[in-house]
């Protein structure tokens, strides 16, 4: 997943001529987010070889271009990324947000979630902005607000600092999709650049012992 996190907030269309280069290239399925506010945004991607779209802001705002590019490009291309925030007192309570996590909404998980399936989203990704960049693992108690109540494909981002952390997510929901950033990234306390994802044996571990739990 590739996200322009600034797109949207700078009022930016996304960048297609790298995006085109980045697919010429790339072989597995990819998925882009990022200043898409129109149907014709998004059929231009999937035309460059874009598998999938996300939208975020757009959708909160114009619910209705889900459905519009759903009957174009097929519900499967789509992906709704849920910014989730803790607020209130001991911050117990969580609310949908957008613009990066700066403008709170009074939308609950459960209910965009369910708003978002009945448009006919293909995929939901569940970011804990709370726990981005933290590496101290995912939010299971975000995820359980949601779990087992809609029938598309989840997606958990926020916070993974470990292969274990994944294992953790797998053992309690099954192999539901599992996003990380600063742990393919970055590595030690000061965060030094460093690419580091899993071999393809550490991955058939990590699945094959989710399998058996």
């Amino acid at each position: 997943m590739i996200f322009d996190i600034g797109a949207s907030k700078n009022n930016r269309e996304p960048d297609y001529a790298l995006l085109a280069k980045i697919a010429r290239e790339c072989r597995m399925p990819l998925c882009y987010g990022g200043g898409i506010i129109s149907v014709s945004q998004i059929e231009r991607l999937v035309g460059l070889g874009i598998e999938r779209v996300a939208l975020n802001t757009s959708l909160i705002e114009h619910p209705k271009l889900l459905s519009d590019a759903s009957s174009l490009v097929g519900s499967q291309s789509l992906v709704a990324v849920i910014d989730m925030k803790r607020v209130g007192l001991f911050q117990k309570t969580y609310v949908v947000v957008k613009n990066n996590g700066m403008t709170s909404t009074a939308k609950t998980l459960l209910e965009w979630s369910s708003q978002l399936e009945a448009l006919g989203v293909g995929e939901i990704v569940i970011q804990a902005v709370d726990r981005d960049g933290m590496l101290s693992g995912y939010d299971f108690d975000l995820i359980d607000l949601v779990w087992g109540k809609i029938s598309v494909p989840i997606t958990v981002l926020g916070g993974a600092g470990s292969f274990n952390h994944i294992e953790a997510l797998f053992a309690r929901y099954g192999l539901v999709g599992a996003a990380a950033g600063s742990l393919f990234s970055v590595k030690g306390k000061f965060r030094a650049p460093l690419v580091s994802y899993p071999s393809r044996s550490e991955k058939e571990a990590i699945i094959n012992k989710a399998l058996t739990l």
